[in-house]
């Protein structure tokens, strides 16, 4: 009886693991309500930037906050860099004389980009949540964490860049924050 409830204690973590397809209806749910929240010119480089490129945020907008939980890269050509490729995407050198031309071509890009961003039918379990991948054209873009209770992980990290960025939109944060 004893070896049977120790079996039964140690089954119990696994059994309460949720399904992947359960994992990936959520990551559907949060999915259909991403949207644009900002955009803003990134450094890459050291102390003297040597190019800067586009990040997106994605995210939802909920009353009085923007959580961003996924982030897309474009290049100067305005073209969708997949992750962990951003070392050969092609940079922007002069931001200020094409920062604003850029970020408006940007927004008319990112219609285009929403109408191919797909979800993919698989996610990976971390320690402490799921990653969800987003896909364009079957190449991994962008990615979404949920937690262990399936919630929508923002990243902090990303707004902060957002916020220090000099080239962004929107750029005054009380049009809803960013």
């Amino acid at each position: 009886m004893r070896r049977l409830l120790s079996l039964l204690l140690l089954l119990t973590p696994a059994m309460a693991q949720l399904s992947d397809a359960e994992v990936l209806g959520r990551c559907q749910e949060v999915f259909t309500q991403l949207r644009p929240v900002g955009f803003y010119l990134e450094p890459l480089g050291s102390s003297r930037p040597q190019g800067w490129l586009i990040r997106v945020l994605l995210g939802t907008r909920e009353p009085g906050a923007v959580q961003p939980l996924s982030r897309l890269t474009l290049d100067n050509r305005l073209a969708l860099v997949p992750v962990g490729l951003e070392d050969l995407a092609q940079l922007i050198e002069r931001p200020a004389l094409t920062a604003l031309r850029l970020i408006n071509q940007g927004r008319r890009r990112m219609e285009q980009i929403g109408r191919r961003l797909q979800l993919a039918n698989w996610m990976v379990p971390e320690a402490q949540a799921y990653r969800c991948f987003l896909l364009v054209d079957g190449r991994v873009m962008g990615f979404l964490r949920l937690s262990r209770s399936l919630e929508p992980l923002p990243e902090p990290r990303w707004l902060a860049d957002f916020r220090r960025s000099p080239y962004r939109w929107p750029s005054e944060e009380a049009q809803g924050n960013p």
